[in-house]
């Protein structure tokens, strides 16, 4: 017996049905997308328009529809069975069952959007125009449960456990709910792994009428129960293999010997029958699918056309319209068509209930318990260690006995799930290690996919990632969960400028930048002068000699610093040694004066002193003249002709000092007596003058006075 988790959803819906003339060209209102999908396209009449449906009370004959789907085709492996079914089920409908209107969904596109479009839209359409009709919907296809919630997997899914990638049946009822409000009659055939999530209500007790409305599901299995395909019963699935026995006269045995329809619970009794006798652990449902406040008062059938032939056309649409109940009866033998449990399988110290319906049986009872049983019911159980139940049921010399196994398992356990590395930087790769007990099968989420039972894998991760371990067995499940945390890299601390920005004499102002820092520190000949700077800013400081500054700047994961050094200037002292003096004044020394091209008689002014510490600075050397009254001149030396070091005679008042400069001088000053602005008289004049020798470098600055009589002839 091999296990598929199968599902195949037959929702049969009796819609609308138009007196169209025949016509193999597509109506105008099919878009020309959805065209493609219609295996059958035909209007002409069939069995049910001709003959069935004027009798169902409609002034409107009915037309057959169907709507079959089915995936085989998935990115984790095919799934054979599913396409026996479709192909199946698709052939009966077009030359058995003789529908107007075939629509055949597979793989790809069995998708929402085009369930979406014909249950909601095209097939509702056709109901709210005529009637009475009937529609038929087939699904085949993988299956799944997550909590109490079904899905049907797509064929885009990587897994059975993707969710995503799967149509819930939340989301199909109330597609299928669209057509069924309008229908008179419909009949879902569901075979899924964990198909009864699709039902909502059983069958009741009640007896069904075909001239009333009805809607019905038989599922598969119930909802922890997964579905199976057996070579030895057929190609397709178990289910679907004696849905076609079934509908094709195997369920129609009431009356004996059949009457040529096989209604909905006939041949869910059939189908029953069939299933556990060949599985013993799959076991089909049946449901109202119309709210217990509007529940269904007829049921669907299905004609056995070889049986109906040989009936005169009269007897056999009476007896279409006979009262026909909900039980099968196998010719009145006891049979036990029913025996299943809530739970295949329980953990130690777990409580299950068991469900048993008989059939012809006066008595029936539990192989353990020494008073009988009702005939149907339920009976809680809660078994230490793995128990096989068996139920006996009789009439008179008919007897029947059904067993069904609990397994009683150990509890699973996760003994072990780590992370080898963790945290790891964007990117990288870690190792999870896992060790398990107690179960048969073991999946981690987010692409990893099935592992060992016990093992360790390599994962890749660029963001922070939950790992969800799950082990299980028969359904028992446990679930263990591991975060692997990706470093969130900070930018390293880069500082982008460290300088002197301006300086007076020793007096600095030091600035600085950097990025991704939290704080800043400068230190002068290793020792701190200021912590906790900002990243960016200025800072002054004066210093007393040559200074290496070293300015840190860091962040909570790196550091960076660099150097900066500068040399000590010591103050210049213009005379050390003693004071400057005016050695000497020349009268009457010719000077070469280039303002008037020739030379004039003037003054020499000899000045002698010491400078230190003007290493590459300007000398300036310049003179005043005082009379008694008031000077001459403001400022001499705008006007004077300054010699340099060698004693040539330059224009300016300023020279610039070699590297030899800390030392003695002497300077001589060349003075026309045109520059002194002397008024010319004519005559020779005596003036008692003041000459003052004035030096700057820089901003310091020294002077020398000395007064002299001059006598001029202008």
């Amino acid at each position: 017996m091999k296990k598929n988790c199968i599902s195949i959803l037959v929702w049969i819906l009796l819609l609308n049905i138009s007196n169209l003339a025949s016509s193999t060209e597509f109506s105008a209102e099919i878009p020309k997308e959805y065209q493609k999908y219609f295996s059958k396209y035909d209007n002409s009449k069939s069995v049910y328009s001709e003959q069935i449906a004027p009798r169902l009370g409609g002034a409107k004959a009915g037309r057959s529809f169907a709507l079959v789907a089915g995936v085989w085709e998935y990115e984790f492996g095919d799934l054979p069975p599913a396409k026996k079914d479709i192909e199946a089920i698709t052939k009966y409908l077009k030359e058995e069952e003789f529908f107007d209107e075939v629509v055949v969904l597979t793989n790809d596109d069995v998708n929402y959007e085009n369930l979406k479009y014909f249950l909601q839209t095209y097939f509702k359409s056709k109901i709210e125009k005529f009637p009475q009709s009937r529609f038929l919907f087939a699904y085949s296809g993988h299956g799944n449960l997550d909590g109490e919630d079904g899905y049907l997997v797509q064929s885009s899914a990587s897994s059975l456990n993707d969710l995503e990638h799967s149509i819930g049946v939340d989301i199909l009822r109330p597609l299928i709910k669209r057509v069924m409000d309008k229908s008179h009659h419909t009949l879902v055939l569901l075979n899924a792994c964990h198909a009864g999530s699709f039902l909502s209500s059983s069958f009741g007790n009640k007896k069904y009428l075909p001239r009333k409305r009805g809607a019905h599901a038989i599922t598969a299995g119930g909802t922890l129960e997964e579905t199976y395909s057996i070579p030895e019963v057929g190609e397709g699935s178990v289910f679907f293999e004696f849905v076609l026995d079934g509908i094709r006269g195997g369920a129609d045995l009431v009356p004996e010997g059949g009457d040529g329809i096989v209604t909905t619970d006939e041949l869910y009794s059939y189908i029953n029958y069939q299933t556990i006798s060949v599985t013993s652990v799959q076991t089909p449902r049946r449901g109202d699918l119309r709210p217990n406040n509007d529940s269904s008062e007829g049921n669907f059938f299905f004609i056995d056309q070889d049986r109906a032939d040989s009936f005169e056309e009269s007897t056999f649409i009476d007896k279409v319209f006979q009262s026909v109940g909900n039980v099968l009866s196998f010719g009145g033998k006891v049979s036990i068509p029913v025996l299943r449990s809530k739970d295949a399988a329980l953990i130690s110290g777990e409580g299950t209930i068991l469900y048993w319906e008989s059939v012809n049986a006066e008595k029936c009872r539990f192989v353990d318990q020494a008073a009988g049983s009702e005939l149907k019911g339920e009976r809680a159980v809660s078994p230490v260690a793995t128990t096989e139940y068996e139920i006996n049921c009789n009439s008179g010399a008919s007897t029947d006995s059904r067993k069904i196994k609990i397994l009683v398992l150990p509890r699973p356990i996760i003994q072990n799930f780590e992370v080898k590395d963790n945290p790891v930087k964007s990117g990288a790769s870690t190792t999870l290690k896992w060790d398990s007990k107690n179960v048969d099968q073991c999946f981690i989420d987010n692409g990893v996919g099935t592992v060992p039972l016990s093992g360790s894998t390599i994962v890749t991760v660029n963001d922070d990632t939950m790992y969800s371990l799950s082990c299980s067995i028969q359904n028992k499940k446990v679930v263990a969960k591991q975060l692997v945390l990706v470093k969130k890299e900070e930018p390293k601390v880069e500082i982008t400028s460290f300088k002197i920005q301006s300086r007076e004499q020793n007096k600095l102002t030091l600035s600085w930048s950097s990025v991704h820092s939290s704080h800043c520190e400068i230190k002068s000949n290793g020792i701190s002068e200021q912590n906790g700077l900002q990243s960016s800013g200025v800072y002054s400081i004066e210093i007393d000699r040559s200074s290496n500054f070293t300015l840190t700047c860091a962040s909570n994961n790196s550091t960076s610093n660099t150097n900066l050094f500068t040399d000590f200037i010591a103050p210049i002292d213009l005379d050390p040694s003693g004071d400057i003096q005016i050695t000497g004044i020349q009268h009457n020394v010719p000077v070469n004066h280039p303002q008037f091209n020739a030379s004039f008689p003037g003054m020499a002014i000899s000045v002698s002193g010491n400078i230190l510490n003007a290493e590459g600075e300007s000398f300036m050397l310049g003179a005043k003249f005082f009379n008694s009254v008031q000077p001459l001149m403001a400022n001499i030396n705008e006007r004077v002709f300054i010699s340099n070091i060698t004693g040539q005679v330059v224009t300016g008042s300023q020279i610039e000092m070699a590297d030899s400069m800390d030392q003695n001088f002497t300077k001589v000053l060349f003075i026309p007596y045109s520059a002194l602005n002397m008024r010319n008289t004519g005559f020779n004049f005596t003036y008692s003058l003041q000459v003052q020798a004035h030096i700057v470098i820089d901003s310091d600055s020294i002077s020398e006075s000395q007064r002299a009589n001059f006598q001029f002839r202008w």
